[in-house]
């Protein structure tokens, strides 16, 4: 009897030992995964806002009044015109008021992120949003 007694609860053991084991390499299998998912997503992420960040800057379409940029107030003017200073081949970018006018620089198929921005048309100022695509 005393080998009988020992021998369910060390098959018992190796039967806890395997299934504890399974889970461990799938969880971090999952762990691994999920991470690297994550740090692809958030440098996409960085680098839109990053784009957004520049064009805050951007000379060709900000606002001037004597010699000095204002930055974040876009030009109606200059964005008529639809350039850029700012060359960019991931991004597109679209730039809409609450008038219902759209400046587009690129096609503008997935919109990923927007940012309110001001817009001087003539004499006046306008709010608006700047949307980032991919």
């Amino acid at each position: 009897m005393k080998g009988q007694a020992y021998i369910l609860p060390e098959t018992l053991i190796d039967i806890l030992q395997l299934l504890s084991f399974v889970a461990l390499f799938i969880g971090t299998f999952l762990i691994f995964t999920n991470y690297n998912m994550t740090i692809k997503t958030s440098i996409e992420d960085r680098e839109a806002f990053d784009f957004m960040n520049v064009i805050f800057g951007d000379k060709c379409i900000l606002f001037e009044n004597d010699g000095n940029f204002y930055r974040g107030i876009f030009d109606a003017e200059k964005l008529k015109n639809g350039e850029l200073c700012v060359l960019q081949e991931k991004f597109s970018l679209k730039i809409e008021d609450q008038m219902g006018n759209s400046f587009s620089f690129g096609s503008c198929n997935n919109e990923k992120y927007h940012i309110p921005v001001v817009i001087k048309d003539k004499e006046s100022y306008i709010l608006g949003r700047m949307v980032v695509c991919y």
